[in-house]
């Protein structure tokens, strides 16, 4: 969690500063959850929330969509355990 915070915290800030930078895409390890930040004109971030599994994340930076589907392919979620019935 701190490794987290640190990264849209600390670590964002550090690359906010690089002029260069068009895109900071920071994505979750214990869910569905790919956030992307946008550098606008006017120099404010733009974020997009994705947590659909069937959508597809714009990277126009780089002029390509990744599906969330593709990114968490091989990734196994730990899951609650399921309650015993009653």
């Amino acid at each position: 969690m701190a490794k987290a915070r640190y990264a849209r915290g600390g670590k964002f800030a550090v690359y906010r500063g690089l002029p260069e930078l068009a895109q900071y895409v920071l994505i979750a390890q214990d869910r569905f959850s790919v956030d992307v930040f946008t550098r606008q004109p006017d120099d404010r971030w733009l974020l997009e929330a994705h947590t659909d599994t069937n959508a597809s994340v714009p990277l126009d930076a780089i002029d390509c969509a990744l599906a969330l589907s593709d990114i968490y392919d091989k990734v196994r979620f730990d899951l609650p355990e399921a309650e015993p019935d009653r």
